[in-house]
């Protein structure tokens, strides 16, 4: 059951976010520009690069929306590296987000998972941390975001509980620097 529901974490932003080439939107590029204030009316993509936050501890990762405005609904996903005494694992953080405000400036709000892939044999790799009873790790991201209106660099710093299958809580930092395109 595990199997199914991470790979569905992982390929959900994905699914979500292909546009349907069956139709053609009877709006133009400058009327949705004129209904959305918070922007050109295109999904914001971005790329970051991620310190602490959701990937853990170092993490390269790709955030989407959902639809044409943006703000909303998104989700990201990542890969990431975690080294915490003498031992190592990958990381694949899989969220979805909502993006509040409109501008540049939009508070993040994060629910997701991070899958961490050892090179131990047991996934309890981190003895007194997160990983006893699980490789799944449950995140949360409350955050500022400075995302430009076009292309350009994008900002974010925020905080976020991680907990496991116990309830083991730990509050991460999490600063991402990135750059978002159209």
């Amino acid at each position: 059951m595990k199997i199914p529901f991470c790979l569905f974490l992982i390929l959900a932003p994905f699914l979500f976010s292909c546009p349907a080439s069956a139709q053609q939107s009877k709006y133009q590029a400058e009327d949705l520009r004129m209904k959305l204030p918070s922007g050109s009316g295109e999904k914001a993509r971005t790329i970051f690069f991620e310190l602490g936050g959701q990937g853990l501890q170092y993490s390269v990762n790709y955030d989407t929306r959902f639809s044409d405005r943006r703000n909303g609904f998104g989700g990201r996903l990542g890969l990431g590296y975690i080294s915490l005494k003498g031992r190592e694992a990958a990381t694949i953080p899989v969220s979805l987000n909502y993006l509040l405000g409109n501008g540049r400036h939009f508070a993040d709000f994060g629910l997701g998972a991070t899958l961490l892939i050892s090179n131990g044999s047991k996934p309890d790799m981190f003895e007194s941390s997160l990983t006893k009873s699980s490789p799944i790790v449950y995140t949360t991201n409350v955050s500022y975001r400075f995302q430009p209106i076009q292309k350009g660099i994008s900002l974010r710093a925020g905080v976020g509980p991680v907990f496991n299958y116990d309830f083991n809580l730990v509050y991460y930092f999490g600063f991402s620097l990135g750059y978002t395109f159209k």
